[in-house]
């Protein structure tokens, strides 16, 4: 074999390693594209989950279900959303497990600020542990994507989820209303 055989397979082997690079790496963005898809349809309906439960809770404290409230000072004040005294009598972050059969805020939050930075892992058996947490405060009554620092007849919850297969968080929203006249 002469020298210019000898380059001719020498680049055909770069060649061919290049091109093997190029597969391979397709195939593991393709994987990687996947995973993140499955996580992030795990993710919403995980943050799903989150917001029709706190969604069933009455909206305020203050709200009794027989007394009415007709002003938003008779509310919470929103430096004070979050559970009151009792509510969550436990350190750390919600999770189910052998003793603990059902997420805690299930029974112990009664209204909805009351899921203002509440934290949850909940565990999915094909993409594993979701990490959530909640944001809750009032929204400007004609634009809910505005904060208020005043309480209004809104009040608006962010669940925040991670996941190590998200390369960012997926964020799930809902407002409630209060309805003051029925």
């Amino acid at each position: 074999m002469g020298t210019g055989q000898m380059l001719l397979i020498i680049g055909a082997l770069a060649l061919l390693g290049t091109l093997s690079l190029a597969i391979n790496s397709t195939i593991l963005n393709k994987y990687t594209l996947i995973y993140e898809a499955e996580a992030t349809i795990d993710a919403i309906s995980v943050g799903q989950a989150m917001l029709d439960e706190a969604l069933t809770k009455r909206f305020d404290k203050a709200d009794t279900g027989s007394v009415k409230i007709f002003s938003p000072n008779e509310m919470t004040l929103s430096n004070l959303l979050g559970p009151e005294t009792g509510e969550k009598n436990w350190t750390g972050i919600d999770s189910i497990s052998a003793s603990n059969t059902q997420f805690r805020s299930v029974t112990r939050f009664n209204d909805f600020d009351d899921y203002h930075r509440y934290e949850r892992i909940v565990y999915t058996p094909r993409m594993g542990r979701f990490y959530l947490r909640d944001s809750v405060f009032y929204v400007v009554d004609n634009n809910p994507d505005a904060f208020s620092s005043d309480r209004t007849f809104q009040k608006k919850i962010i669940v925040t989820i991670w996941h190590p297969n998200l390369n960012v968080p997926v964020k799930v929203s809902d407002i409630a209303i209060y309805r003051r006249y029925f």
